[in-house]
């Protein structure tokens, strides 16, 4: 009797939960819903309000960011636009539309284009993989591994295998070396990357107001996070140099900072 109840408690717990799991979804695609009805009906502030409800439980997406910076976009406030559309551009690289606005947007800032500080070789390198995000660099470089480890094995048995691997293991070597390089460069522009949003940013010598300015940001621009203090930010801009400025004058593509 009592292995009974047990089970008959067990099923309703399970239940319950798939129904609540159910009604959760069910209210975000409403929320959803609504957030695009008022873009439809030109009304971003509403429907941005309604897109940040989304990502307030938790939940990130490409589309979710692109509609989100379409709103920014349509509002004239293009540093915002930006932000996430550098957000959508990381889960959804690929995308063409995404390309267009993006590239849009950074025309009229009078952009020719955001990338992050590095060598000229491995910013080739970022324009070669762009349309690859995280999860298949992962895969890829999984696959490589296995390739090689399998090659290196088989060798070892098999002696008409040995001319073969000395093509096979270099260039496998290689091809692996550079999207590991890839691979680090996005997950550095995942956590370290942030976009300024203010019309521009004066960049000190030191995190004070006193200090003296070294240069200027100008709104949209992408630059590299080194550290922090609650009221600075020290960053790095595509050609190297570095400097301090106010942290409300930029917003981090992932990371509790400005939508």
């Amino acid at each position: 009797m009592k292995r009974l109840l047990f089970c008959f408690a067990a099923l309703v717990t399970v239940f319950f939960s798939a129904d609540s799991a159910f009604c959760a979804e069910n209210d975000l695609n409403h929320i959803f819903k609504a957030a695009n009805s008022f873009y439809q009906e030109a009304k971003y502030d509403q429907a941005i309000l309604e897109y940040e409800k989304i990502l307030n439980q938790g939940l990130h997406s490409g589309n979710l960011y692109y509609n989100l910076a379409n709103c920014y976009f349509k509002k004239g406030e293009l540093g915002k636009a930006v932000l996430n559309y550098q957000r959508a551009k990381i889960l959804m690289p690929a995308d063409s539309d995404l390309k267009s606005n993006y590239d849009y947007a950074l025309s009229l800032l009078n952009l020719s284009s955001n990338e992050l500080y590095g060598k000229r070789w491995v910013r080739y390198l970022d324009k070669l993989f762009s349309a690859w995000d995280i999860n298949s660099l992962t895969i890829f470089l999984s696959l490589l591994s296995a390739i090689f480890f399998l090659a290196l094995i088989l060798g070892l048995f098999l002696e008409n295998m040995k001319p073969a691997l000395k093509i096979i293991l270099p260039l496998t070597a290689v091809l692996f070396s550079l999207l590991l390089i890839s691979f680090n460069r996005k997950i550095t522009c995942l956590n370290n990357s942030a976009v300024i949003i203010s019309q521009e940013a004066q960049s000190r010598f030191e995190p004070l107001e006193s200090a003296t300015t070294y240069f200027t940001l100008s709104q949209g621009s992408l630059v590299e996070v080194i550290e922090t203090t609650p009221s600075w930010a020290k960053i790095r801009r595509p050609d190297g140099k570095i400097g301090w400025v106010n942290q409300g004058s930029l917003g981090l593509v992932f990371g509790k900072s400005n939508r």
